[in-house]
């Protein structure tokens, strides 16, 4: 089966054709569905690039959203006027209220501005993702992500409880079932990558790991954390690397040192074929 992703969103672009924003937004083209997998951090980006890519807003089916922090969600919008009945698939934890909370600055809000409701009443259909789901031949939502919660950043979500630290219960990835194997697509792995793909090797049941695309959440990380990420993507057989957003330059670069001639970082506009 053929897998063709297209970064729409993401921090850099080529040139001044597309439009870059902190953000991510990948569309999707696997086993016959046409999917969006996070949607930018504003719809002004997602509406400028993706006609510029040749794609069709109108045409997309469903869109999976990673977690719920608005540079992967501020642009759903973009996608709800484009067409009703749109799909939206997503943890119901992605809802909740959530803070930057690093040491010295001022609390900022990051969450996603929406609800179940909300988006029912713009036409979409929400559909909660609590577990495993299979989309479509070789297109598998991973559900939350086992393990315990990586020490390399500060984030904070409102509960019943109050303010507590956040451990993204609410991320997923896509697995994708390409011709020589799966291809694991994550956000912000704000889970990290241990977790995911150990996740991801569950899922694929024996099956190859041939390359994780997104964003990997090193741009904080110290030369433990980086250790750490490369010697969890060499366990898992991983043969190529496609990092982007949040892995930030060093941590992009360091998986270069330590994968050479197997990392890719991609941009707006970057198209892969698996």
């Amino acid at each position: 089966m053929s897998v063709e992703l297209t970064i729409v969103v993401e921090n850099t672009a080529p040139d001044d054709s597309l439009v870059g924003e902190v953000g991510l937004s990948v569309h999707v083209a696997a086993g016959g569905l046409d999917l969006m997998f996070d949607t930018g951090a504003t719809p002004e980006a997602l509406l400028a690039n993706a006609p510029a890519l040749s794609i069709d807003l109108t045409s997309v089916e469903g869109v999976v959203i990673s977690h719920g922090h608005c540079d992967h969600t501020g642009g759903i919008d973009a996608l709800l006027t484009a067409g009703s009945g749109l799909r939206v698939h997503a943890h119901p934890g992605a809802f909740a209220k959530r803070w930057s909370d690093r040491p010295g600055e001022q609390m900022v809000p990051i969450g996603w501005q929406s609800n179940s409701n909300a988006l029912e009443r713009q036409g979409a259909v929400y559909y909660p993702i609590l577990a495993p789901e299979l989309l479509g031949d070789g297109v598998l939502i991973s559900g939350p992500i086992g393990g315990p919660q990586p020490e390399i950043d500060r984030f904070v979500v409102r509960t019943e409880d109050g303010l507590i630290r956040d451990t993204f219960a609410d991320e997923v990835f896509l697995m994708l079932r390409g011709s020589d194997g799966w291809v694991i697509l994550t956000g912000c792995c704000h889970r990290g990558l241990k977790n995911t793909l150990r996740t991801g090797r569950f899922l694929a049941r024996g099956e190859p790991i041939i390359a994780v695309v997104g964003g990997l959440h090193l741009a904080p990380a110290n030369e433990e954390d980086l250790a750490a990420a490369v010697a969890a993507l060499t366990e898992a057989g991983v043969e190529r690397v496609y990092p982007c957003h949040c892995t930030g330059r060093r941590g992009s670069e360091y998986l270069a040192e330590h994968f050479i001639g197997q990392v890719e970082p991609l941009h707006a506009g970057t198209r892969l074929t698996f």
